[in-house]
Order: C-alpha cells, then sequence, then structure tokens
C-alpha cells in the first residue's frame, strides 16, 4: 500500500511539476546557449515557481518541460476521458434492471483497460520527466517528495483524528456503542 501511495505522489509531484512548466509558457524568455544556461532562480519569487527553484531546473530543462507537456497534455487528457466513459459503462452494466454478466465482463475488461492506458501514460510521463533531470536534481526531487509523503501522511492522521460525521446516519445508535439499529416493522 505504501509503494502505491509513494507512486501516486510522485504522479501528483511531476503533474505539478509540468502544470507549472505550463503556467509558465506565456512567460517570454530569452534562451541563451545551453552550456550557458543558469538555474532558474532570477526574478521566479511566485509559489509556481518554488518547485522549479528548488529542483534548480535550468532554462533549457525549462524548455524541455513544456514542450514535453504540450504533446503530453492532450494524449494524457484523451486517456483520462476514455477511462470516465469506461467507468459510467461498468457502472451502466453493473446498475443495469436486469444483470447480463457478459455485458459486466465485457465493461469490466474494457474499464481496466482504459486504466491501464492512463497508468502507462502517466508512467512514461514520469520516465521523460526523470531523463531530464540531473542526478542531483533527481535526489532534491525524490526528497521533495519524501516531504510531500510525510505532509500528506499528516493530514490524513489529522483528518482521521478530528472527524466527526457530517452526516446524521440513522442506523447508527450512538447511545449504545455505534451499534447498529434494525428498522421496527409495523
Amino acid at each position: 500500500m505504501t509503494k502505491y501511495l509513494s507512486k501516486i505522489l510522485f504522479c501528483v509531484v511531476s503533474v505539478f511539476l509540468i502544470s507549472i512548466a505550463v503556467a509558465a509558457q506565456d512567460t517570454p524568455s530569452v534562451e541563451p546557449k545551453p552550456s550557458e544556461t543558469p538555474p532558474i532562480a532570477d526574478g521566479a519569487k511566485d509559489g509556481r515557481q518554488g518547485m522549479l527553484m528548488q529542483i534548480g531546473l535550468t532554462r533549457d530543462q525549462f524548455r524541455q518541460l513544456r514542450q514535453f507537456n504540450a504533446r503530453h497534455r492532450p494524449i494524457m487528457t484523451a486517456a483520462q476521458q476514455r477511462l470516465r466513459e469506461a467507468t459510467v459503462a461498468l457502472d451502466d452494466a453493473i446498475y443495469a434492471d436486469t444483470l447480463a454478466e457478459g455485458e459486466f465482463e465485457s465493461k469490466l475488461k474494457a474499464q481496466q483497460i482504459a486504466q491501464a492506458e492512463v497508468i502507462r501514460i502517466r508512467s512514461m510521463g514520469e520516465l521523460a520527466i526523470r531523463k531530464i533531470l540531473t542526478p542531483e536534481q533527481l535526489v532534491k526531487f525524490r526528497e521533495l517528495r519524501k516531504q510531500f509523503e510525510e505532509i500528506r501522511r499528516e493530514n490524513v492522521q489529522r483528518r482521521q483524528n478530528d472527524a466527526e460525521p457530517k452526516v446524521e446516519r440513522p442506523w447508527i445508535n450512538r447511545q449504545n456503542n455505534n451499534t447498529p439499529q434494525r428498522p421496527v416493522k409495523n
């Protein structure tokens, strides 16, 4: 489970990096020669570029991320749309008036294929981003992922500790050790 959450966190951070790159696409910049590319630090004070500053991306790496995102975003958007459609079709098959096992199986298979495609595209995107980073940047990126994971765990723990049911659940008897109440038949 922790391995799965780490992968999800890596995906979130990767998407965050890509989003930052897209947000900065409108920022005009003069591209120096790759050998002269300093880290992006001058004038980058807003929160969107904070991650880039911490990792120390060069202008060339930043450009590569923008180009990658321009190619990757429509592919991922289409795959996610197919997954949503497949999930709706599966739900329709599950909750249809009459159960058709064969239809359920085919919708399940279609949903699994769509989900696998989203995972494949996301993983290939992460690999492409990974190839852009230097070994030092990768170390910093891993540290940031670890920090995000710790913050996420703390937030989950805090929500679990502070969580009170927001919706009244009449099937729960709060006076009797939270055991379910059975409806009274007349």
